[in-house]
């Protein structure tokens, strides 16, 4: 078990020693022969009109999608796309800032490899880019994810090292207010996510789904048949009821076979399938829990060290089951259409990758 401290950080450079963030659980997964390289598409126009609900739901779309698409503004960092139709905001120049789930802020991370091999961690509020906390975990720590009942806690995943998170990883709770690790659990084939009242879910790798207090115990609530699969991510809606999983299968000669997002009850219920692209690592639940937003990333097909295709974001109602758009669009699911900024009309798609979906 890795040791961690937290101390006061004062601020630090952000450019150097940035690892790939996005995506860690899913590169201790794949091989070499597939590698994770998908594009930051999107930039250009479609014909499916997402602006009312469209094909991905009954009720008008609503809230601020916090993405990392480059193309489509050309603009490294964090950018806000308000599908009310306000302009384009870009939030921070770091590319993997992590929102509240009220938008009002947000966490970064930083890790410094050739200097001490520690992470600063931050939170900033969004109006302004102030930084609220500040501290230093040992090692290296990603995959920030913040407390949706407290502004000041987040559950972190931390390795001794950048190269030992592909295989190692402990997730870690906690306060940047009062310096404090608050609980420490192994993320070694699990994955786990807040609850909205402060309770976190944990989903093994043998299909034991519990509910844990934090710093107290854990409650086993299920055991799930995740059919041979193994798990790359978990997000829980804001109402605390559903969650996502992203279980990823293999071929006989071990590459990535199937990689797709399945829908389950916090309660126990059996998990359903919810796209069938098998190039989607990653989902976002919209603010009223009624709605999906996924990605499809061709770029994850690879031959040798070539890979071809784009990443884009589309979402369709979270009642949806066994979606893929790609073959006939639109359907079930539909592409979000925003503005960019040299543009009044919301006629642009969404590239990759999308970081949060808040009020």
């Amino acid at each position: 078990m890795l040791e961690s401290s937290l101390t006061p950080r004062s601020p630090a450079p952000t450019g150097r020693a940035r690892r790939p963030r996005w995506r860690l659980a899913i590169a201790a997964l794949l091989t070499a022969a597939l590698t994770a390289c998908g594009g930051g598409g999107g930039g250009g126009g479609g014909d499916d009109d997402s602006g009312s609900g469209g094909s991905g739901g009954a009720s008008e779309l609503s809230g601020r999608l916090w993405h990392s698409n480059y193309a489509l503004d050309f603009l490294d960092g964090t950018q806000i796309a308000d599908l009310g139709g306000a302009a384009p905001t870009l939030v921070d120049a770091d590319k993997v800032a992590r929102p509240w789930p009220d938008g009002s802020q947000y966490a970064i991370y930083n890790y410094d490899d050739e200097r001490d091999g520690d992470t600063v961690l931050r939170i900033k509020r969004t109006s302004d880019g102030t930084t609220l906390y500040s501290a230093v975990i040992s090692g290296y720590a990603a995959d920030l994810r913040p407390s949706p009942a407290n502004k000041a806690v987040l559950l972190v995943s931390q390795a001794e090292d950048y190269t030992s998170s592909l295989s190692a990883t402990d997730y870690v709770f906690v306060d940047l207010a009062n310096l404090r690790e608050l609980d420490r659990i192994s993320g070694v084939g699990t994955v786990v996510d807040w609850l909205p009242d402060g309770r976190y879910l944990h989903l093994a790798a043998d299909g034991t789904l519990s509910v844990g207090q934090v710093g107290g115990s854990r409650s086993t609530v299920a055991k799930l048949n995740l059919g041979g699969r193994s798990l790359v991510d978990l997000s829980v809606d804001p109402l605390g009821l559903r969650y996502l999983v992203t279980l990823v299968s293999y071929t006989g000669a071990g590459n990535v076979d199937d990689l797709d997002l399945w829908v389950g009850g916090v309660d126990g219920s059996a998990l359903e399938r919810l796209t069938a692209t098998g190039l989607t690592s990653y989902g976002r639940w919209s603010p009223d829990g009624e709605r999906v937003a996924f990605d499809v990333d061709t770029g994850l097909v690879c031959s040798g060290s070539s890979c071809m295709g784009t990443c884009e974001i589309w979402y369709a109602p979270a009642s949806g089951r066994n979606l893929n758009p790609l073959p006939a669009a639109p359907g079930a699911a539909a592409m979000f259409k925003v503005r960019n900024r040299s543009s009044s009309a919301r006629d642009h798609t969404l590239g990759c990758e999308l970081l949060g979906w808040t009020r």
